[in-house]
């Protein structure tokens, strides 16, 4: 079972397309997603799964928050092995 990190694009940002994170974990917990967990009030979800075709689940994710919320916002899936290896891309030393 791997984890997998969820970024909702365009989810609480503004006054449109809310959603409460009590109401994220739920449709995330519909899927069968284990250990759903999110962070502040970002759209952002950790979870893990056995799913290995990461754009199917992300597409699985999008109908089910249209179909609960009225808007398809978009779902980018990474592992936390690729989160790690951007995360340990280095900066350009002319970075500001």
């Amino acid at each position: 079972m791997q984890a997998i990190i969820a970024l909702l694009r365009g989810v609480n940002v503004g006054p449109h397309n809310r959603i409460k994170m009590d109401d994220l974990r739920a449709v995330c917990s519909s899927l069968k997603l284990g250990n759903v967990q999110t962070y502040v009030q970002s759209g952002n979800v950790v979870f893990t799964s056995n799913e290995n075709d990461l754009p199917k689940m992300a597409k699985k994710l999008e109908d089910a928050l249209e179909k609960k919320f009225g808007f398809r916002p978009a779902v980018m899936l990474r592992t936390t092995a690729e989160m790690q290896a951007l995360s340990a891309t280095s900066i350009p030393p002319s970075w500001p």
